[in-house]
């Protein structure tokens, strides 16, 4: 008996599996929410377009949020972050709610939502950085990618027969599992922390708040080097906005002119699971950059490809397709940035902060954007406007970035003594 007392199960699970697991409930919710506030808002403003406005909100708040917390923030541990997605992710949902179906309120409802993305971001790369070596930097986001990807793939499942109940029935619901994911993170909190939780990013133990200019004068410096990866990644999140806005009521378009259409979302939610644990192993001959930059083109190929198909099985391929080497650019992407933030030491919040802009960027412009192309061709060719554009942008990298991208350790260091 003393044998059944003594057993902890935190002791058999590593810190990253852990983790991956709060994600998981997180993105259930998440997901939940993903695919029927879209739907949810056009049903009230009538409009692709408003639609995307609101929507670009959340990520316009997110990207003055990375600033203000590169600033203030800078050497804050997972730890802070990760509790402060807690408790913005609970308001999103109970905004929807409570508050009547209003374009302010919705906006409201977006700069929590927005605010949640950004700290879980930061969270990520902290706890990776805390916990992972930088030989182990694809592995740890592939393992937090598959989790991920499993929960977005039940989450509009689920979200799709919850519409049929009730408009506001998903958010209900979502509740749930964001309350699981704050229970099973206090679960595993001590296995996470391990022997201390001054380990991070941000080794300096000063809590000195950065000043403006000095802030400034990174941000610059480190976008001078980085900015390729910083426009290849927005495009990444730019072909996932397309889907999660535009793809949304696209799939209840299908769905109304074919049943197989109801498997649109599943198409692209299932792709990730697997690919997130071949992302590691397939990257060593050319490297992670050049991997990513030739996925993410055979991607855009398939998304043009879709854009112009009119058999719905062929559409759903595509969408496989398009799917499988997206989201495996997007892990190496992610691996790309994490080894930034390794070799930048005190600096790589400022580095999650750029990462982080690029994601917010394409959420802001996506939305609006393909919103408004939406009304004037259709849904299905917006696609194509999206592969154009990641197509262009992954040539271009392929041929003018170097294999290894230099920081710029001097000029920081310049800068920190001014």
């Amino acid at each position: 008996m003393p044998l059944v007392r003594d057993f902890k199960p935190t002791e058999h699970i590593s810190p990253i599996i852990g983790y991956s697991l709060v994600l998981f409930f997180l993105g259930v919710g998440d997901s939940l929410m993903s695919y029927s506030t879209p739907i949810y808002i056009e049903s009230k403003v009538n409009s692709a377009f408003l639609m995307g406005i609101i929507l670009s909100t959340s990520s316009l708040f997110g990207m003055f949020l990375d600033f203000i917390i590169s600033k203030k923030f800078w050497n804050r541990k997972y730890v802070f972050f990760i509790k402060l997605a807690f408790l913005t992710t609970l308001f999103f949902p109970l905004i929807l709610i409570f508050m009547p179906g209003k374009p302010l309120f919705f906006v409201m409802a977006m700069l929590t939502w927005g605010a949640y993305y950004e700290f879980k971001g930061f969270s990520n790369f902290n706890f990776i950085h805390k916990h992972m070596s930088p030989d182990k930097h694809a592995l740890a986001w592939s393992i937090l990618n598959t989790f991920n990807s499993i929960a977005y793939f039940i989450g509009p499942m689920i979200s799709v027969l919850l519409l049929e109940i009730g408009e506001k029935t998903s958010f209900y619901a979502a509740i749930l599992p964001f309350a699981v994911a704050a229970l099973t993170f206090h679960f595993f909190r001590k296995k996470f922390h391990g022997a201390s939780d001054t380990e991070g990013i941000n080794l300096l133990q000063q809590q000195e708040e950065k000043n403006i200019v000095l802030e400034t004068g990174i941000i610059k410096s480190l976008i001078s080097r980085a900015w390729p990866m910083v426009i290849f990644g927005a495009s990444l999140w730019l072909l996932d906005s397309s889907f999660w806005t535009i793809g949304t009521l696209y799939s209840q378009e299908l769905k109304e002119v074919n049943r197989l259409g109801s498997f649109f979302f599943a198409a692209y939610m299932i792709p990730p699971i697997f690919t997130s644990l071949l992302a590691p192993h397939i990257y060593s001959r050319f490297g992670k950059k050049k991997t990513a930059f030739t996925a993410a083109l055979v991607s855009a190929l398939m998304l043009l490809i879709m854009s112009i198909s009119t058999n719905i099985i062929f559409i759903l391929v595509c969408v496989f397709l398009v799917s499988v080497f997206s989201n495996l650019a997007l892990i190496l992407n992610y691996a790309v940035f994490e080894d930034f933030v390794a070799r930048l030491n005190r600096y790589g919040n400022d580095m999650v902060a750029m990462e982080q802009i690029s994601a917010s960027l394409a959420y802001v412009i996506g939305p609006v954007l393909l919103g408004y192309i939406s009304t004037l061709v259709g849904y299905q060719h917006t696609f194509s406007f999206v592969g154009i554009l990641i197509g262009s942008i992954s040539i271009a990298c392929l041929v003018a970035v170097p294999r290894k991208i230099k920081m710029p350790q001097m000029e920081l260091k310049h800068l920190n003594s001014n």
